[in-house]
């Protein structure tokens, strides 16, 4: 059989030799209305609303990465991230009295969205005891910068630690060691939690005396409300003992 060539005919319809490929401006249009469904959906589900329209005059505030690292610069450049710096435990009812307060339009507008902001709750509530206490660290030396220490959602060995600078009634730089806290478009969870308690949560007569995660062991029908877990790179970072 090796060497012999096949003459055996092969009937073949001609139909069947024509390629039968895709419409280009089908696929298109297909696409188009996956997205519209795609965006139609998500805008429903986190209840997004349209950017204002600029009008000749508005002033526009552009924030660059160069901006928006400065701070990682500047906790990297004085060590403010060693264990030798001297940051004390205070009450967060007394803890800068200055520092801006934003409505819930203006903290979505500085966070870009609102699943950071849907977080911040769930945050709180693990760093909020009986009395109104919210851990957060401070050094005394260093106005305008807090530094606070976030516990993580999801293993209890693992801490991050964030710094918020602020001033002229205005937040104007962040930083958290947690994988995505050197995000340049919005902030991290754990940034959002911090900022969003400060300037917003802290007022907030219904967050006066939120119970501890740890008070719904008594009684595991009773468990606060949480949020979807957050993406998983939020929670790869540093683990402070």
């Amino acid at each position: 059989m090796m060497g012999r060539k096949l003459r055996t005919t092969i009937l073949v319809i001609p139909e069947m030799l024509d390629p039968e490929w895709m419409d280009r401006d089908d696929v298109f249009l297909r696409d188009q209305r996956y997205k519209e469904r795609y965006k139609c959906g998500y805008d429903q589900h986190y209840n997004t609303q349209p950017l204002p329209e600029l009008k000749p005059g508005d002033s526009v505030r552009i924030k660059t990465d160069k901006d928006k690292l400065w701070i990682l610069e500047r906790v990297e450049g004085e060590g403010l991230d060693r264990r030798g710096m001297r940051w004390s435990k205070v009450d967060v009812e007394n803890v800068a009295p200055d520092f801006p307060c934003y409505d819930e339009s203006e903290l979505r507008q500085l966070t870009l969205g609102v699943y950071q902001l849907r977080m911040a709750l769930s945050y709180a509530q693990e760093h909020t005891d009986a009395d109104g206490g919210f851990e957060i660290l401070i050094n005394d030396e260093i106005p305008g910068l807090l530094c606070a220490k976030i516990q993580s959602r999801h293993i209890s060995a693992k801490q991050y630690r964030c710094w918020v600078s602020f001033g002229d009634g205005v937040v104007d730089g962040w930083f958290c060691k947690c994988k995505a806290g050197t995000r340049v478009v919005g902030m991290c969870g754990h940034v959002t939690s911090v900022i969003w308690y400060l300037s917003f949560g802290r007022y907030q007569n219904s967050l006066k005396g939120v119970r501890n995660w740890t008070a719904s062991l008594e009684d595991a029908s009773d468990i606060p409300a949480i949020i979807d877990e957050s993406d998983s790179d939020e929670d790869e970072g540093c683990v402070e003992e």
